[in-house]
């Protein structure tokens, strides 16, 4: 994972992100994450225009908040099943994403940090579901 994380989240990359204007995931550990400077001590939204909201649920990704999140038409949803992997995404949830052509993508918070960065460096509309704790 330290491979995965100096690749995808190094100072460089990040320098680019914020640079470039858009937003970035610049780090987390256990009951925050920190989004371009400003840290945040619940789970959050983050919408690919910028947006970040605060999330309000459990350790599962229910069809609702999955509607929630679609509404912004994203390209990509990534899902930060906090830093032990507890949350759930129920199949119903994956489903409407996936019928409506969005990429769901599922990791553990600090890994799932770095692949919104890298679709954002790409130019992708991502937005995500981060979950801060276990």
């Amino acid at each position: 994972m330290r491979f995965l994380r100096e690749n995808l989240i190094g100072d460089n990359f990040l320098g680019e992100a914020q640079v470039m204007g858009i937003i970035a995931l610049d780090a987390t550990s256990f009951g925050s994450i920190t989004i371009s400077g400003k840290k945040y001590d619940h789970d959050v939204y983050v919408f690919w225009d910028g947006t970040v909201e605060r999330r309000v649920g459990d350790h599962m990704v229910p069809v609702r908040q999955m509607e929630y999140i679609i509404k912004k038409k994203p390209e990509i949803i990534i899902i930060g099943t906090g830093q032990f992997g507890m949350v759930h995404v129920p199949s119903e949830s994956d489903k409407l994403a996936k019928e409506q052509n969005i990429e769901v993508v599922k990791a553990l918070t600090p890994q799932a940090i770095g692949v919104f960065n890298e679709a954002m460096k790409q130019g992708k509309r991502v937005s995500a579901i981060i979950h801060v704790t276990c």
